[in-house]
């Protein structure tokens, strides 16, 4: 089992010319000039992978991004899902839409199941995040879970987030998450006293909904679920928070358990 230290290696489906080429360019002349600097931070190089899945797209451009210690990012860790469950939410969401529900939808690329949300952390302090995540993942093997039901936080007169439940292996999940949070605590990252509740944000309501509207919605698609999935790794993520929405970037990846 081991951590794939990936460098800050943005994929876009954007051809490897023009302007995301010119940024590679700046980005080098910048860790030059950065050199020359008297008294200036060491940089950092992360790898990096944003939206979809990794090396698709009909060229995928790559942009090395140099950070300063002394940067702080927000991070979170999760397990992504694959693109057919991704792609079931999405129609799952559709239908709501139709359903004159208008909470701001979670883009289907960025479904995730998280484990843990850090905040934001200095980037010297990614490698004891991984390590301890690779401690916790030590003797868990692949999960096989689903996506199952819908609900909402904290209840429907007061929805604020609109959720798919999980089921399949979701004890393991839950030891699996324990194990996590209690080896972040121990790297010095305590973790709040709120229970875990595995789930998946599907939807994330700013202002008032019509209750009755959501309720018929919930009962209308409390069966929903998806085909059973494998969940193989953990990830730990960078998350940027832009106006057309968030962009996750994988830090590290560490396997669980195959033997």
């Amino acid at each position: 089992m081991t951590a794939c230290a990936s460098d800050i290696n943005e994929r876009r489906a954007l051809p490897a010319t023009g302007p995301l080429s010119v940024g590679v360019r700046r980005a080098a002349a910048a860790k030059r000039n950065h050199r020359n600097l008297p008294g200036s931070s060491p940089l950092v190089e992360i790898d990096a992978r944003t939206g979809g899945d990794p090396g698709t797209g009909p060229r995928a451009a790559i942009r090395t991004v140099h950070i300063e210690m002394t940067d702080r990012i927000r991070t979170f860790v999760a397990c992504e899902l694959p693109r057919e469950i991704r792609s079931d939410i999405g129609r799952l969401q559709e239908e709501l839409r139709r359903r004159r529900l208008r909470p701001k939808w979670v883009r289907p690329e960025n479904l995730h199941l998280t484990l843990r949300f850090l905040g934001e952390v200095s980037v010297e302090r990614i490698q004891p995040i991984a390590a301890a995540i690779e401690n916790a993942a030590r003797g868990f093997g692949p999960l096989s879970l689903s996506a199952k039901g819908i609900g909402v936080f904290p209840g429907v007169r007061r929805a604020r987030v609109i959720w798919v439940g999980i089921g399949g292996q979701f004890l393991q999940l839950e030891k699996l998450q324990a194990a996590v949070a209690d080896e972040l605590d121990a790297a010095g990252f305590p973790a709040d006293n709120r229970p875990y509740k595995g789930h998946l944000t599907i939807g994330r309501i700013k202002k008032g909904i019509d209750a009755r509207l959501l309720a018929e919605s919930l009962t209308e698609f409390a069966e929903f679920e998806t085909a059973a999935f494998t969940v193989d790794e953990v990830v730990l993520f960078r998350s940027r928070l832009n106006p057309e929405g968030p962009v996750y970037t994988r830090l590290r990846t560490i396997k669980l358990d195959t033997h």
